[in-house]
């Protein structure tokens, strides 16, 4: 069934994760609950009473399994479900809730265990929400990315704007290592203080400057494509009192 390729797609992607430290010691593993909503229930007490109906004549047997198309058809809208509960009924994808378990690690003298669960980002700092919500991307895109019976996204490529803006360094480069551990290559969009992650997760820069004229008509922004080791060696023209941002 569609909800079973979904937890096994999930330990897949599990496998990924417990390969890389969110924390020290600390690796996420995400969970599935199969859920049935209100609009489930009460579809297949309809069905159910469809199916009691069911007599001996071919009539009867008809219209008992009119009535149970007929409530398909309400949900279908055209082919086109527009409301939550009509795509609950008729995508089982709808039908499952996810959240993350925090586990730590196991050692010589301790066995692994869960020590937190979160099912959303509230909660917690403004760059640990941040970087949470990156790391389930990351393993989202790539659950989504990856075909089945493949183990890597077939369409890898991820854009991101403002790349863990307000995250710690040393979280920014456990969310980098995600990414990378899932398979997927990244271009980000950031602002120059972020350069040393945009080297742990990239491979070359294209770098946006702009040189502010006497009025903002005769501002220009240009565009060039350099190393980091030429970053590097120029300094001086890479600094926070620049409104430069450089995509990666």
């Amino acid at each position: 069934s569609e909800i079973e390729s979904t937890q096994d797609k999930i330990g897949e992607i599990n496998e990924k994760l417990e390969k890389v430290d969110f924390r020290d010691g600390v690796f996420l593993r995400l969970r599935a609950n199969v859920l049935t909503p209100n609009v489930v229930l009460e579809f297949n007490k309809k069905c159910a009473a469809h199916g009691r109906a069911i007599g001996t004549s071919h009539k009867e047997k008809y219209d008992a399994l009119l009535g149970i198309v007929g409530e398909l058809r309400k949900a279908k809208a055209d082919s086109k479900p527009t409301s939550n509960e009509d795509k609950q009924l008729l995508d089982s994808r709808w039908r499952m809730g996810f959240y993350a378990e925090f586990v730590v690690r196991s050692t010589n003298d301790t066995e692994e265990y869960v020590f937190d669960e979160k099912a959303d980002t509230d909660g917690g700092s403004g760059g640990e929400k941040e970087t949470l919500a990156a790391a389930l991307m990351a393993a989202s895109l790539a659950f989504t990315l990856t075909p089945k019976d493949d183990d890597q996204p077939r369409w890898s490529f991820a854009a991101i704007d403002e790349a863990f803006s307000r995250a710690s360094t040393d979280f920014s480069f456990r969310v980098a290592n995600i990414f990378k551990t899932v398979g997927l290559r990244v271009s980000i969009l950031t602002p120059w203080k972020n350069h040393e992650l945009a080297e742990a997760m990239t491979d070359s820069v294209i770098a946006l400057r702009r040189d502010k004229g006497k009025s903002p008509a005769q501002n220009r922004t240009r565009i060039s494509e350099v190393s980091f080791e030429y970053i590097r060696e120029n300094q001086k023209d890479f600094s926070d009192d620049d409104d430069e941002q450089y995509a990666a």
